[in-house]
């Protein structure tokens, strides 16, 4: 449950994120990153959304 309550206050959140063009990093190190889309974070958490 806590994960449902998660997504849909921040769902939101993501979709500005891209219409604000921010790609977030995830995975940050010293020396490099990860860059992702935000259309593949919101499939990935709502294939998430699914199990529940």
């Amino acid at each position: 449950m806590e994960f449902v309550q998660w997504w849909m206050g921040n769902r939101s959140w993501l979709t500005g994120m891209k219409t604000d063009g921010i790609k977030p990093s995830i995975f940050r190190t010293d020396d490099d990153t990860a860059v992702v889309n935000i259309d593949v974070i919101l499939k990935d958490l709502e294939a998430e959304l699914d199990n529940y």
